[in-house]
């Protein structure tokens, strides 16, 4: 048996976004994240950003690390300065019209 026809859709077209970017609050670094249909549209972000960002020196850890290494009140006058560190950001936000779409 054949049957032949036109298929009308009774409901509208649906969308889902697919794949999106999110930059880090912090240091501005970029993921592109991609949603799961299993995880109800889900975007998978790491826990924590993995990107690299210039701190200050804390000069009471400084103070205290040459502290137990003396044994006494001596204290390394080194506090000034930056380094590179991780930013271990968790604060992550969406780039509008970065949004990738399927329809079903």
């Amino acid at each position: 048996m054949v049957l032949y026809g036109t298929v009308i859709r009774a409901t509208s077209i649906k969308n889902r976004e697919t794949k999106k970017d999110f930059a880090c609050k912090n240091c501005g670094k970029i993921y592109t994240a991609s949603s799961d249909i299993l995880e109800y549209n889900q975007f998978k972000l790491p826990p924590v950003c993995g990107g690299e960002v210039e701190k200050a020196h804390n000069p009471f850890i400084n103070m205290l690390n040459a502290m137990k290494k003396k044994g006494g009140a001596g204290f390394n006058k080194n506090f000034g300065g930056t380094h590179i560190g991780m930013c271990n950001s968790r604060n992550f936000l969406p780039i509008h019209g970065t949004a990738q779409y399927k329809d079903y």
